[in-house]
């Protein structure tokens, strides 16, 4: 595997195909490639989608060690609520996901593709999902 260290965006964007194709080893290994990047080093940046796809791909362990290392960036003041939901999305704790999203409105983070993300596929007919676009003053697709 070639890491395109100037192209993080690109690693990410192939992750998240790659993990809507079931292909979650590769989706892993892409978005590692894309958190190997010089801007993401120093940074929570992408660290949600590790989580989730870790946590899709049956590997709990290292999922629930992406939650403590976005839980550490939470600590030192940076906004990561969106990221914390999209890991305990992977690992199907829908409960905890929606608590995470609900702060995150409230915090009046952005929560990227909230309505046309896949990954939120799995909780949009949950009535507190149903409610928290409007909440976060989006309309409607």
């Amino acid at each position: 595997m070639i890491v395109l260290r100037d192209f993080a965006f690109f690693h990410a964007e192939r992750a998240r195909v790659l993990g809507q194709l079931g292909r979650y080893p590769e989706a892993v290994t892409e978005i590692l490639a894309a958190r190997a990047s010089v801007r993401a080093k120093n940074s929570p940046a992408f660290l949600g989608e590790v989580g989730y796809l870790y946590a899709r791909s049956g590997d709990v362990a290292n999922a629930r060690k992406t939650l403590a290392e976005i839980e550490t960036w939470q600590k030192q003041g940076y906004t990561v609520r969106a990221e914390l939901a999209r890991v305990h999305l992977g690992l199907h704790e829908f409960g905890l996901a929606l608590d995470e999203f609900d702060h995150a409105v409230v915090e009046g983070e952005h929560i990227h593709g909230l309505l046309t993300d896949p990954i939120l596929d799995d909780i949009r007919a949950l009535p507190r999902y149903q409610v928290m676009p409007q909440k976060a003053g989006l309309k409607k697709l």
